[in-house]
């Protein structure tokens, strides 16, 4: 059950009435949001070490602008509500603020019922995966850098 609901969706349409984008990438992701003493509907999550709220939020990946948002209790794994709430905003997006929708997926939400309810829309996605051992061994001869650092960080 989400508490709270932020909804921008319209304020964007109105600032991009007149420069339609063709394409926009939806970027979904968690977000912990600490609280201190006992706020209603907070709750401790061990692997944060923190009360909190676990909020999952959408947001235009060319602009950063926020789309949308669900706060949902600490201990909720987002996984499971991500399902409800991606579909929601894609399927009021496309159409109102661009023709096609990319989403772009965190690491724990790419489930079954998400990426099928995408493939079923017709909407591409990405999504980022937990680490793998038998994945990371077959890409070991074609990397460039350590697994995990970035070029930059392996220069130095």
């Amino acid at each position: 059950m989400a508490y709270r609901r932020i909804e921008m969706i319209e304020g964007r349409r109105r600032s991009w009435r007149r420069k339609r984008q063709q394409t926009m990438v939806l970027d979904v992701d968690g977000l912990p949001v600490e609280v201190h003493e006992r706020p209603p509907g907070s709750e401790w999550n061990g692997h944060y070490r923190q009360r909190m709220y676990h909020a999952v939020i959408a947001s235009c990946a060319e602009t950063g602008g926020l789309l949308d948002g669900d706060l949902h209790p600490g201990a909720r794994h987002l996984g499971k509500v991500t399902l409800k709430f991606t579909l929601r905003v894609v399927d009021r997006v496309r159409g109102r603020l661009c023709g096609s929708v990319t989403v772009r997926l965190d690491v724990g939400f790419p489930e079954p019922g998400l990426l099928e309810g995408l493939e079923s829309r017709g909407v591409p996605y990405i999504a980022r995966i937990r680490k793998n051992p038998v994945l990371d061994r077959m890409a070991k001869p074609y990397l460039t850098h350590p697994l995990g650092r970035s070029p930059e960080e392996s220069r130095q």
